[in-house]
């Protein structure tokens, strides 16, 4: 089964922003290569949807939320009858009592 593949607004933003301070930070090629590997490991999301280690204790709108990592980030998401939400892309660096509070809020 293939799953379909949604990105929460705020996740796109989270992505913008991810990608704005890679370029900044670190230049153009890097932070074309960090949305590339990001666009990369979501897409391999809609064949093998338990990719991600499941994140304990935690759940978006009653379904389980699940992340992988990718080098400083990580993105979050839940499964939901062949839907996949990207619910976050989290920089690993951040409180990690936040990403809580932030998929609680979305």
């Amino acid at each position: 089964m293939v799953f379909e593949v949604v990105w929460h607004p705020s996740a796109s933003i989270d992505l913008e922003g991810e990608i704005e301070y890679v370029c900044q930070q670190f230049g153009w090629d890097a932070s074309k290569k960090c949305f590339e590997e990001v666009m990369e490991r979501v897409d391999l999301l809609s064949s093998f949807p338990h990719l991600g280690v499941f994140f304990e204790g935690i759940a978006y709108h009653g379904n389980e939320v699940r992340l992988f990592n990718i080098r400083q980030n990580a993105v979050v998401y839940s499964l939901d009858n062949g839907q996949i939400t990207i619910i976050a892309i989290w920089n690993n660096r951040q409180d990690p009592l936040r990403l809580e509070k932030t998929i609680g809020s979305r």
